[in-house]
């Protein structure tokens, strides 16, 4: 259900956009990855991606088709929250509404 919503309802392109005037081999940390659709996309163009996702299913997904398409993609299971990432990366991407949800004015503090 979610990878036909999120078919639905993400301009095509998108990609691109998160892709702009970012060099090919970049570092790139797409918050909230889901299935892993955005950070699937880059890693073929590729970007070396690390994807953090909440849910352990979707990470599942994610995991599986990078396998099938033999990408390298760190995968990361956790929240924005929590953050102790020791490398720096040259983009943080948070596609397809992931910033609203952040439940409360004070969480939005915290993570920014």
């Amino acid at each position: 259900r979610y990878d036909y919503a999120v078919s639905r309802l993400i301009p095509s392109g998108d990609t691109d956009f998160y892709c702009d005037g970012l060099p090919v081999g970049s570092s790139v940390l797409d918050l909230g990855c889901g299935t892993g659709r955005l950070s699937l996309e880059m890693a073929r163009r590729g970007y070396e991606i690390t994807g953090l996702e909440l849910h352990s299913a979707m990470l599942t997904k994610a995991r599986g088709l990078a396998q099938q398409e033999r990408l390298s993609i760190h995968w990361t299971q956790g929240s924005f929250f929590d953050l102790e990432y020791q490398e720096t990366f040259h983009r943080i991407i948070m596609a397809f509404g992931t910033f609203e949800l952040i439940l409360n004015s004070h969480q939005t503090q915290s993570f920014m």
